[in-house]
């Protein structure tokens, strides 16, 4: 009788994993769906989804990325406070990665503010 119960385990387990390895897929999918729609003159439907997205966002690299992807998008749209925020969000989920360091020197330079670079 045990047997069908470990049956039934691992098959949860699976089942499991499987969903969680879905919804990391989501995300990923989710960030490109943004960064693609923020580089081709929607950065308003980006911002949406990245809003929806970014709360249910358990990986920091994925995090990061997300946060850079937004921060980008806000730049679009004219919003450089709102996408400095982004850009500082991206940098205390993955304090190595060196994108959102990269995008914030680049607008302290575009801005004027080059010596804080």
């Amino acid at each position: 009788m045990r047997c069908p119960r470990t049956g039934l385990g691992i098959f949860a387990s699976s089942l499991l994993a499987l969903v969680m390895a879905l919804s990391g897929c989501s995300a990923d999918r989710q960030i490109e769906r943004a960064r693609y729609l923020a580089s081709h003159d929607h950065p308003e439907e980006a911002i949406r989804i990245l809003h929806r997205q970014l709360p249910k966002i358990n990986d920091t690299k994925q995090l990061c990325e997300g946060y850079v992807v937004l921060g980008d998008a806000l730049v679009n749209l004219g919003r450089v406070p709102d996408a400095f925020t982004a850009y500082e969000k991206a940098m205390l989920a993955e304090p190595r990665a060196l994108a959102p360091q990269q995008k914030t020197a680049e607008l302290l330079v575009a801005t004027g503010s080059g010596e804080k670079a």
